[in-house]
């Protein structure tokens, strides 16, 4: 039987890295030349719909046309359209796009050309990949590099989080391991921000052998619609009136993996982990779901909010890292003294506890 495989963090990463045009204010984004050579026209989509498609993203808040859509064949396409770009007098504007994720127009190319990566999502496992050890420095002129965290790391690094801006992931190196069966899935209630952040900074502080598999936390607030998904039914009341009460409630998620045969010993793991932690009595709640439910939990939501009519609007995003020693104040000055003060709508508030080496 085949083992089921999962994804760990990528080892190597293949990438066309693309000139960056600076637009300084006032000045017009470069737009496609009007006659362009007939091994990249032949690839150019300019249909309507295809443009207006390719004119948004995740956010729906940046709307902004390409002339074109590019429909790569392989990766060669790619480099031959970024060389043509920075050949001629005004190179425009290229973007990569594959499911578009992003939240601020990172896929979209105002004038230029948006790249269909998913032309290019094949995949390939077993002895049968081929690496290569050759590592090519860049410079910026559609040049094909590998690149991986030991060898030209600087390009690895900014292309791994540079939300594709510096530079087009061609292809990708994935190492793979076993996938557990299981989840034990916990969310604890909390109504005392300063434990709630104690707890999680500790369940990140343990050993890999005795450590949750994931630590999650969110905020929820004294305003419609809470969210009861997770939640058994028969609690929504008394989980409302918490809300209510505190005006605040914070949740500690906590995940551990496990396979049908080692049902017994994650149950003791589970207790070892929540032993000692100050979520409020009796506001603990469990499910034990697939593996495979528990990856897909954020396409579950996303099929409820489709149905509702509220998936196409705008989802405005930002990550912020605080240091350990503001925390509290961010909680007393941002949760508490803006979100919640100004009753400022919105669905999703995270809080990740992270170790700065990780």
């Amino acid at each position: 039987m085949t083992q089921n495989k999962f994804i760990l963090p990528s080892a190597l990463a293949m990438l066309c890295l693309a000139s960056i045009v600076v637009l300084r204010q006032g000045q017009t984004t470069p737009s496609l030349p009007s006659q362009l050579p007939k091994y990249l026209a032949i690839k150019l989509n300019t249909n309507p719909e295809t443009i207006s498609q390719a004119s948004t993203d995740y956010g729906h808040i940046v709307h902004v046309n390409a002339s074109a859509v590019f429909e790569p064949t392989s990766v060669n396409d790619i480099i031959e359209l970024i060389k043509y770009s920075n050949s001629i007098k005004k190179p425009f504007t290229i973007a990569a796009r594959g499911q578009a994720h992003s939240a601020d127009g990172q896929a979209m190319a105002h004038n230029g050309v948006v790249v269909n990566m998913t032309h290019l999502g094949d995949f390939r496992n077993g002895s049968g990949i081929i690496v290569s050890d050759t590592y090519v420095d860049v410079g910026g002129k559609g040049d094909l590099i590998t690149c991986s965290a030991e060898n030209n790391s600087e390009a690895f690094y900014a292309v791994l989080g540079g939300l594709g801006q510096y530079g087009i992931i061609t292809r990708a190196r994935i190492t793979l391991g076993p996938t557990p069966s299981r989840v034990k899935w916990l969310r604890l209630l909390y109504t005392d921000f300063s434990a709630f952040s104690r707890d999680q900074e500790h369940l990140i502080s343990l050993d890999d052998t005795n450590a949750a598999d994931y630590v999650e936390g969110l905020i929820m607030l004294n305003k419609p619609p809470l969210q009861f998904s997770f939640f058994p039914a028969s609690d929504k009341q008394r989980i409302t009136s918490l809300v209510t009460e505190y005006g605040v409630v914070y949740a500690l998620e906590l995940v551990k993996y496990y396979s049908p045969n080692s049902e017994t010993m994650v149950e003791k793991e589970v207790a070892n982990l929540v032993k000692g932690l100050k979520f409020v009595p009796t506001f603990s709640f469990e499910k034990d779901v697939s593996y495979v439910e528990f990856l897909d939990r954020v396409h579950t939501d996303e099929l409820v909010l489709r149905s509702k009519g509220l998936w196409e609007v705008p989802h405005p995003w930002i990550n912020l890292f605080v240091p350990k020693s503001r925390i509290l104040d961010f909680n007393k000055g941002v949760i508490k003294g803006i979100i919640l003060k100004q009753n400022i709508s919105a669905e999703v508030f995270l809080i990740y506890a992270m170790n700065r080496n990780k």
